[in-house]
């Protein structure tokens, strides 16, 4: 029997125009951009038997936690007391050491150590070798990455970012492979050098090449490294390292493909999961890769998997999915981050923006739930802003910003909506997001003064829509969206300019021309 509408049509149960469109794609499919499907044995999935299928999910992820390992708080307080103690402990420097023009002494290189252990490595910290000479020894990137993501002597770092690169460069020649080089990898992602454009960042490539040297090394499975390598330097790791830096990967995969609007290119299996309540994982590290794993999973589930070209699933349906991962939040609160301090808070926060950030596209009919969505989007904004404000911002790795910058467009957007609550706390909250980019920036035209220069043109523009809002980006789809606007704005200006003979702009005009092209975002 042929079926008289394209499988759209029938999931949502309403008339197909297909036959009189032939052979062009029925109206419905031509307008959400999907393939127009016949498929006569095609059976209907209602959204609730949908709904239910992500909750049988979830509850397997969770059982997935408890069957291999219950730790209790009691556990957990005595895991990070031994982290505490022990990530205290390291071998200081012995002797003077020298790559390219750059000469340090061994008190100076100690120094940088001790502040790398104390102020960066505890926002990702996995375990590693403490021992300055044994590091400078097996994987001199580790070493001059460290010194150069901590060191604050611009003299220095003017000569020894390009030599790192170089050695990044080297090993990806020379198809290097050890634990410490993913470490190395890492840091570099999360602490990234000031870049002057979004494809001269080469963080999202520095993570793929430390999953790819991880999965050639086994660290997606810690205990059987011996089935991947027979090297010295890749067995020589414990267990305990291999597993922390599996799980570090994992953080920083998603951390770098939740900025670019991509999938997470690590799957989230079984030993993974089992790796996230070891005993033996950092409590700060299980955390952060628990919020990593809920992040994935309703990026995936709401932006990406969708039966249509674009990925996005359809507004409602979205809302249930947001409500659903929304419990997800508060399970995860309850259960797996009661011990959670302020810089966790932080990237809960911005976890759960990014959750909410589908909530904000301009296709979402008003409702009760997106008012309740939207004023729970603006009070969690609100409050990241305000924590990140309060932290040592020359230390806090780049995930943070990037958090303000979705906050703060966020705001922008409520602030523009008949859904606004606090709008004069929003207004501070901007202004505060400006503040922190004024802080953290540390090159003229960094991304951080380039993000800030993104607010102030989408606070006072008008989205003409001349192009089609941004959906494919997943949880920066909002911020994409923002850019979009700016361009437009942009070539708007340019068409000003050629077109008149009146050479004069106004100030915003001569502003963005000179210091602000969308393009290079």
């Amino acid at each position: 029997m042929k079926a008289k509408a394209c499988t759209t049509c029938r999931q949502r149960k309403l008339k197909c125009d297909a036959p009189q469109k032939f052979p062009e794609s029925c109206s419905r499919c031509n307008k959400l951009k999907t393939a127009c499907v016949f498929d006569a044995n095609f059976k209907r999935v209602s959204r609730q038997h949908r709904l239910h299928q992500v909750e049988q999910e979830l509850r397997s992820i969770r059982q997935a936690h408890g069957s291999e390992t219950k730790r209790t708080i009691a556990t957990n307080i005595l895991n990070a007391t031994f982290s505490h103690e022990s990530d205290d402990l390291f071998e200081p420097c012995q002797s003077n050491k020298q790559i390219g023009n750059v000469h340090m002494a061994a008190n100076q290189v100690t120094d940088v150590f001790r502040l790398f252990f104390e102020k960066l490595h505890v926002y990702l910290p996995f375990r590693m070798n403490r021992s300055i000479e044994t590091i400078h020894e097996e994987c001199p990137l580790l070493f001059w990455a460290i010194i150069a993501v901590t060191s604050r002597d611009q003299v220095i770092l003017k000569d020894l970012i390009p030599l790192v690169k170089q050695l990044v460069s080297e090993i990806t020649l020379k198809a290097a492979r050890s634990v410490e080089i993913v470490q190395a990898l890492l840091v570099l992602c999360m602490w990234p050098f000031p870049y002057y454009t979004q494809l001269e960042d080469p963080s999202f490539i520095y993570s793929g090449i430390a999953t790819h040297i991880g999965l050639q090394t086994g660290l997606h499975r810690p205990e059987y490294a011996f089935e991947f390598s027979s090297k010295r330097d890749v067995l020589r790791s414990s267990s305990q390292v291999r597993r922390t830096t599996w799980i570090a990967c994992f953080i920083v995969s998603q951390i770098q493909a939740s900025a670019r609007g991509v999938p997470t290119t690590i799957p989230l299996d079984y030993s993974l999961l089992v790796s996230l309540d070891h005993a033996d994982t950092p409590v700060y590290l299980a955390q952060l890769g628990q919020i990593s794993r809920l992040t994935a999973t309703f990026s995936a589930t709401i932006g990406f998997n969708a039966h249509n070209l674009h990925g996005l699933i359809d507004p409602s349906e979205r809302m249930n999915m947001i409500k659903l991962y929304d419990r997800e939040f508060s399970y995860l609160k309850s259960n797996k981050l009661r011990e959670m301090d302020q810089s966790m808070e932080v990237i809960f926060l911005g976890s759960q923006l990014q959750l909410f950030s589908f909530a904000l596209h301009d296709d979402m009919p008003d409702s009760l739930d997106l008012i309740e969505i939207v004023h729970k989007a603006e009070t969690v904004a609100c409050r990241l802003i305000q924590l990140v404000s309060q932290s040592e911002l020359q230390f806090v790795p780049v995930q943070w910003s990037r958090s303000v910058i979705l906050a703060a467009v966020m705001l922008l957007k409520i602030l523009k909506s008949p859904h606004v609550g606090d709008s004069h706390l929003i207004n501070n909250q901007v202004t505060l997001a400006h503040q922190i980019f004024t802080l953290i920036t540390k090159d003229e035209d960094d991304g951080s003064q380039r993000s800030d220069r993104l607010l102030l043109l989408f606070s006072v523009l008008e989205d003409k829509k001349k192009w089609p809002p941004v959906q494919c980006r997943l949880t920066a789809s909002l911020v994409y969206d923002a850019i979009r606007v700016s361009k437009e704005y942009y070539e708007e200006v340019l068409d000003n300019i050629v077109n008149s003979s009146d050479p004069s702009l106004t100030t915003l005009e001569t502003h963005s021309l000179d210091n602000f092209n969308p393009t290079r975002y």
